[in-house]
């Protein structure tokens, strides 16, 4: 991990309790860096610039939970098992290329183009006389309005709250924050 964020930060994150190994995970080191690195490098970072820039500029926040496993990823058990999504396994949802996609895939697939489609044309991801949610745009660490895109998608105020924040970008600064 030093070799991503020096030693400093890898000794400070080794010891924040949510990122102890799991000696009854078999594969608990590559488990938990990535994890740490999605919350770190992605997750934590785009939430951190989202907040940053959400006075400026209207901003949307989501996170997908149901994507389809890219080529780059079929080969990866952490990316096939469990339901995961992993990087780029959002490509074929945006751009309607999952292969064999199953029906909730389909639906998700349509919905996420349709949103993109209306920002790149307006500015606004929500499709007026749309039976999907409202998108809000982020508004603070306690109010992101950010939507979980799944079969079952829902706004989510506060993602990951006890990690985002409070330690990633706190505790431990981000590259940008270090090297600006």
């Amino acid at each position: 991990m030093s070799l991503f964020v020096g030693n400093t930060r890898a000794t400070q994150i080794a010891a924040e309790p949510q990122f102890q190994l799991n000696s009854s995970d078999p594969d608990t080191v590559r488990n938990t860096l990535s994890e740490v690195a999605t919350l770190f490098f992605f997750t934590c970072a785009v939430q951190a610039n989202a907040l940053a820039y959400a006075n400026q500029q209207p901003v949307y926040l989501y996170e997908l939970l149901l994507g389809c496993t890219d080529p780059d990823n079929a080969a990866d058990p952490l990316c096939t098992s469990n339901g995961e999504v992993c990087h780029e396994d959002d490509l074929g949802m945006v751009f309607g290329t999952c292969t064999s996609p199953t029906s909730q895939q389909t639906t998700l697939s349509n919905e996420l183009m349709a949103r993109w489609a209306a920002f790149a044309t307006s500015g606004n991801p929500n499709i007026a006389g749309s039976q999907y949610l409202q998108w809000q745009k982020v508004g603070s660490s306690t109010n992101l309005n950010a939507i979980r895109f799944s079969a079952n998608s829902v706004v989510n105020d506060t993602l990951y709250s006890s990690i985002c924040g409070p330690i990633f970008g706190s505790t431990i600064p981000f590259n940008f924050e270090l090297f600006n």
